[in-house]
């Protein structure tokens, strides 16, 4: 049997898988549903926001509700172009409800020798230890309009989606390199990590080389580091030249998102890097690992609307909580080259 298939039978079909794709929710029709069961409506199609409403679970925070796992990728695929940590390559271990757990990370190595014939060999027990996540809530509270809703529900999507994926963003930046109130144990605090004083006056090449042979000394995976600098640091790379008067910086987009090549490894830049360090003179750090010696325990975001705050300018408050930690799986393995001047 001959099957043929027409411009409007290949349109029909077309529309189907459409309409199975976009079958899921977005994050911004999560908005409007959350506020319409606050009998806020955001659009004229309210009974379509309160049948997305009915599916949704409660969170753990009072009135809030857990994002469903395929809007929470909508999010994390954002996150993944907005945050230097996720772009490099850190480990994630998407915990969801669970807010305490341990990770064991490998400190020791299995015995290998060459033995004689006959000769007995003793075992070594590999040494483990634990990497202990305790997730604390990241917030990110704005602003939404309801105008906006009504006018045009597919923009107002995409606004409210972005707005919450960039400061969610930022904010995981911001804990692990800078550290911030309440927050996880920021990366210069973390115990293990290998510091090095730069060792002049100002930043040298020579300074650059001792953080290097410092993670070769660590034994990882070498080939794997990458640097992360502030805007600042790079202004004092720019100009350094290798012994033979080369310029040791390259433009050179990576494959993981980098914008620059120091001396063979990526380079990062991420304007969370502090300039004010220890004693709070105006210095800053570089960070040189693996970025899977990154670890983000990436717990279940929860959301909550609320039209209480600024019902004179027809708008309601969103607010994304998105528990967070970090943690090094090898801290000896992480340089931080601090006091750059």
């Amino acid at each position: 049997m001959k099957v043929s298939l027409t411009r409007a039978s290949l349109d029909a079909l077309a529309a189907r898988i459409g309409n199975q794709k976009n079958a899921d929710p977005s994050f911004g029709q999560l908005v409007r549903a959350v506020a319409a069961k606050a009998m806020t409506s955001m659009t004229p199609n309210a009974q379509a926001d309160m049948a997305i409403f009915k599916s949704l679970s409660t969170g753990t925070t009072p009135g809030s509700y857990l994002v469903p796992e395929i809007q929470a990728n909508e999010i994390v695929a954002l996150l993944s172009r907005g945050s230097t940590l996720r772009k490099s390559g850190a480990r994630l271990f998407p915990c969801g409800n669970v807010r305490k757990f341990d990770i064991p990370v490998e400190t020791g190595a299995a015995d290998v020798r060459y033995i004689g014939e006959n000769t007995t060999q003793t075992a070594v027990d590999p040494s483990f230890e634990q990497r202990t996540h305790t997730t604390k809530d990241m917030r990110a509270l704005f602003y939404a309009s309801k105008s906006l809703a009504r006018a045009s529900a597919p923009v107002f999507d995409v606004v409210v989606r972005d707005l919450a994926a960039r400061s969610v963003a930022r904010a995981e930046d911001a804990s692990f390199f800078a550290g911030m109130a309440g927050g996880p144990t920021s990366v210069a605090n973390i115990s293990g990590v290998n510091v090095i004083l730069q060792a002049g006056a100002s930043l040298a090449y020579a300074d650059l080389m001792a953080v290097i042979q410092a993670a070769i000394d660590s034994e990882g995976p070498i080939e794997d580091f990458a640097f992360y600098a502030n805007g600042s640091v790079l202004n004092k790379i720019w100009s350094l030249k290798d012994s033979n008067g080369r310029p040791i910086l390259r433009p050179k987009r990576g494959d993981n998102g980098s914008a620059f090549e120091l001396l063979g490894f990526p380079l990062y830049i991420t304007p969370t890097i502090p300039n004010h360090i220890g004693s709070g003179s105006a210095t800053s750090f570089l960070l040189f690992t693996f970025p899977e010696n990154i670890q983000i325990a990436d717990g279940q975001m929860e959301l909550a609307v609320s039209e209480g705050f600024r019902f004179e300018f027809d708008q309601v408050a969103v607010r994304v909580v998105a528990p967070r930690d970090f943690s090094l799986g090898q801290p000896s393995a992480a340089i931080l080259l601090e006091n750059i001047i």
